[in-house]
């Protein structure tokens, strides 16, 4: 399950890191570089260990693409024609790659998992998760005016930006 509270705190205490120079921190205004060289790291590391938070949760995999051909160490592409030849040309099958069968069970090829930590998706649902929970705490404190009636309605504008993605997909868009 996702640690939100402990992400929460220690984005927390970042954004109280001061700067050496200026003496200011990213609490109440954003220090630029303070900004670059202290909380962005801390959201990037939190995006890693949320999204292998999430993986636990969910138990699924994030299926990165299906091969019958893998780049050796030099960048060349080697096509294959059975797992025998894929195990001895990578010596092993990664952890999270899967065999693909027909329904003969003959190999058609490979499919490669990445952790959830490794496909930018996940890691930016995870950062977005984080940031989300960071929101609704702003919200719920009343004075920074986040919610729908006295505010911006921040959780609204996350939604609509969400289906504004979706629709600007060529997928769903219409071939009328």
């Amino acid at each position: 399950m996702i640690d939100f509270q402990r992400h929460f705190d220690r984005l927390q205490r970042t954004l109280c890191v001061k700067s050496a120079v200026t003496g200011k921190n990213c609490v109440d205004k954003i220090d630029e570089q303070l900004w670059q060289d202290e909380v962005m790291p801390v959201i990037n590391k939190i995006s890693f260990e949320t999204a292998d938070e999430l993986q636990e949760e969910t138990w699924r995999p994030y299926p990165k693409d299906s091969t019958l051909k893998f780049e050796d160490a030099e960048g060349q592409v080697i096509h294959v024609k059975s797992i025998e030849e894929f195990r001895r040309l990578t010596e092993k099958l990664d952890p999270y790659e899967s065999i693909l069968k027909d329904s003969n069970g003959e190999f058609i090829g490979v499919r490669r998992n990445l952790k959830y930590s490794e496909a930018p998706p996940m890691r930016l649902l995870s950062m977005t998760l984080n940031l989300c929970y960071f929101l609704g705490f702003l919200d719920a404190s009343a004075n920074h005016e986040m919610d729908e009636d006295r505010g911006i309605g921040a959780l609204k504008r996350i939604e609509e930006a969400y289906n504004k993605g979706k629709e600007a997909h060529s997928k769903s868009k219409s071939t009328d």
